[in-house]
């Protein structure tokens, strides 16, 4: 789990480093934009994936208690 929550980071913020890039040199809004709404969708999957973990582990604790 953690290493695909490690990836999907590291992606971000590869997004991030462009978009800085693009906003130095005055790149067009529309692509900032997509690159940005890019971003909020991973962060919205790293979100749900790890709320998916806890879920499934607090839903198996649930069903098979100590």
């Amino acid at each position: 789990m953690a290493d695909e929550v490690i990836t999907r980071l590291k992606n971000i913020e590869g997004h991030i480093t462009a978009i800085r890039q693009m906003a130095a040199n005055e790149a067009n809004l529309f692509e900032l934009v997509g690159q940005i709404k890019a971003i909020q969708t991973a962060l919205h999957q790293v979100k749900f994936h790890l709320l998916g973990r806890y879920l499934h582990t607090w839903l198996a604790n649930v069903v098979q208690p100590n």
